[in-house]
């Protein structure tokens, strides 16, 4: 049964580069049914909400998917870049949860630039989130780790940051 899960997560994550989430929800779904416990079809479940714009629904199953307490690849910085939107677009939260949010997430960051191996993925993700905290000069020390570690920046996104503090 762990094994064919493995199976349709591998396939649903390559309907999901496709863009074609319908196809990756039905595949993540056979999976969970399969392994229910399995933390690669949370980290799918809230991909695929975070494309829909769901992000506090999409942290719930980022959430699921940490507690299983296994490092995998890709999955620290997705969740911190869905913390970090969550706690931006979600207008009930106090300052003291937002800022509780905002710090699970640079936790996670953390994690993953000790541990994962495609750090330039990885500060381009934190990059990201401190853009949307409104955090610009943070957002610089990233984009420059970044480049440093041969992460691609995307265009747009330096575009939108040039736009609201000057490259130091």
């Amino acid at each position: 049964r762990e094994k064919a899960a493995e199976a349709w997560v591998e396939q649903a994550f390559r309907f999901y580069e496709q863009d074609n989430p319908g196809m990756a929800m039905r595949r993540f779904n056979q999976a969970w049914l399969l392994d229910p416990t399995n933390p690669e079809v949370f980290w799918g479940f809230g991909s695929i909400l975070h494309d829909q714009e769901k992000m506090c629904e999409a942290m719930t199953h980022f959430e699921k998917a940490l507690k299983a307490g296994r490092y995998i690849s890709g999955l620290y910085p997705d969740a911190g870049r869905v913390f970090s939107e969550c706690a931006v677009e979600n207008k009930g939260l106090s300052a003291d949860d937002r800022q509780k949010l905002y710090d699970r997430a640079d936790v996670l960051f953390a994690q993953a630039a000790e541990k994962d191996k495609n750090k330039g993925y990885v500060y381009v993700t934190w990059a990201i989130a401190y853009y949307l905290r409104e955090q610009y000069p943070q957002s610089w020390e990233m984009v420059k780790k970044a480049r440093e570690n041969g992460g691609e920046v995307p265009p747009q996104f330096l575009a939108m940051l040039r736009s609201k503090m000057a490259e130091p």
